[in-house]
């Protein structure tokens, strides 16, 4: 899965180079209903869990993922033994006590055993990782290893089971916080690769075009009007009250209707008695009113100044 917090763009003929971000950019938020539909697959069974319980609370926004998290593995932090651990979390069940070393005496044995200090590093690694969210190249530091992949060896030898890519970068981007400092670092990286995000607005946009992306986009909004009725009546309400104030653009629609033919006139009334219409109709209809604003682009501009105190 790949999580894009780039922020919205406008397409240019021209890339700008000049142009750099004057505000602080703020992500597309993760909601835990989001997550839930969307993202569920990749949620530990019991933090999937907890965040279902959440949703069904009267507050069911009221925390963060990376808060649920942390409270579903807070209890990690006390435990003493990795035996507690399990009783309490079967999930990690076949991880192992301790290391085997095949070479004991080898240099790298050695200097392992001789900086986690007989301490319990199973225990440890699930405290770090999974409770407090380190990642390993802080630990590694931390142990004066050279790089992650000595403790990824490590790891590998007690069956550690860790906490994958695409679900850590969820748990940042859930959080107000961790979503700024992506969103950030995202819009700063933008603005200092002008090209390089020229080129991708511009085969973003080309595809904007393609039948195959219309008819998908006609099916998300089907879809969203079928779950959200409650908006799709605001929106219904606030175009009504917009019409009612521009008498002036009604009569000039009356006007320009009537050398259309009786087919484009019959759906014209059908939908403004609320009855159902074709696709074919739609489209019709659709065609219609870019003609109509095409040739009144004054009448348009009124339209949209009286929409503007509408509720909707």
């Amino acid at each position: 899965m790949r999580i894009n917090f780039i922020q919205n763009h406008l397409y240019y003929n021209q890339p700008n180079p000049n142009s750099s971000p004057t505000f602080s950019a703020q992500g597309k938020p993760l909601t835990l209903k989001y997550i839930v539909e969307k993202r569920s697959n990749l949620l530990p069974a019991r933090v999937l869990e907890n965040v279902k319980k959440c949703l069904l609370t009267p507050t069911p926004e009221s925390k963060s993922l990376l808060t649920l998290h942390r409270e579903t593995y807070a209890p990690l932090l006390e435990c003493k033994t990795l035996d507690e651990v399990k009783s309490l979390y079967p999930e990690f069940k076949d991880i192992k006590d301790e290391i085997i070393f095949k070479r004991p005496n080898s240099t790298y044995a050695k200097s392992f055993t001789e900086r986690i200090q007989n301490e319990n590093f199973a225990l440890k690694m699930l405290q770090e990782i999974w409770a407090n969210l380190k990642n390993k190249d802080d630990i590694a530091k931390e142990y004066g290893m050279n790089s992650r992949s000595s403790l990824d060896w490590a790891l590998g030898q007690i069956n550690f089971i860790p906490l994958s890519s695409n679900y850590k970068k969820i748990l940042v981007a859930s959080d107000a916080e961790g979503n700024k400092t992506i969103a950030d670092k995202t819009r700063a990286w933008n603005a200092l690769h002008p090209d390089l995000m020229y080129a991708h607005n511009k085969k973003a946009a080309q595809g904007c075009k393609t039948e195959q992306y219309r008819e998908a986009q006609s099916e998300r909004i089907k879809k969203y009007d079928i779950e959200h009725p409650e908006r799709r009546e605001k929106i219904s309400n606030a175009l009504k009250e917009g019409w009612q104030k521009c008498p002036e653009v009604r009569k000039a629609i009356s006007e320009f209707s009537k050398n259309e033919s009786s087919f484009l006139k019959n759906a014209l009334a059908k939908k403004s008695t609320n009855k159902k219409i074709t696709e074919k109709e739609e489209r019709a209809i659709a065609g219609f009113y870019k003609r109509f604003w095409d040739t009144h682009p004054e009448l348009k501009a009124v339209y949209a100044e009286a929409r503007k105190g509408c509720k909707g």
